[in-house]
C-alpha cells in the first residue's frame, strides 16, 4: 500500500500550467501544497494525530500566503486567466474556471484568518489600552 503512494508522490502529476509562472519558489510551492494535501487526506490519514494535522495544515496556510501574493502582484496572469474564459476552448475555459476558482478558495481562506486577526488585534488593543 505504501508503495503505491510513493509512486504517486514520485510521479509527475498532471499539473497544467495556464500561465507562466515565473518564480520557481511559488511553482514549488504549489507542487508542495499538491503533496502535502495528499498525504494528509489520503495516504496517511489513518495514521497522524491531530498535532500534525495542525502542522500540515500550517504548512499549506502558509504557501497559499505565497501563492496568493504572486498573483495579486502580477495582475498580467490574472488578465491571462480571464481572456481564456473568454476563449471558444472549451477546455482551456474549464481549465482557467477552475484554477480561478482555487485561487479564490485560497483568498477566502486568508480573509477568514485576517477578519479573525483583526477583531483579536481591536480586543487585544482594547484590554490593554
Amino acid at each position: 500500500m505504501f508503495k503505491k503512494h510513493r509512486e504517486f508522490l514520485n510521479s509527475k502529476s498532471n499539473f497544467i500550467n495556464l500561465v507562466n509562472i515565473e518564480r520557481k519558489d511559488i511553482l514549488d510551492k504549489i507542487h508542495k501544497n499538491y503533496r502535502l494535501t495528499y498525504l494528509k487526506d489520503i495516504a496517511i490519514a489513518r495514521f497522524i494525530e491531530e498535532n500534525t494535522v495542525k502542522v500540515i495544515n500550517q504548512l499549506i496556510y502558509l504557501n497559499n500566503v505565497d501563492i496568493n501574493h504572486y498573483f495579486i502582484v502580477n495582475k498580467e496572469s490574472i488578465k491571462t486567466l480571464l481572456q481564456m474564459i473568454k476563449s471558444q476552448n472549451l477546455r482551456e475555459k474549464e481549465d482557467a474556471i477552475k484554477f480561478l476558482s482555487e485561487l479564490n478558495q485560497i483568498a477566502r481562506e486568508l480573509v477568514k484568518f485576517i477578519t479573525l486577526y483583526t477583531y483579536l488585534s481591536d480586543a487585544i488593543e482594547d484590554i490593554i489600552l
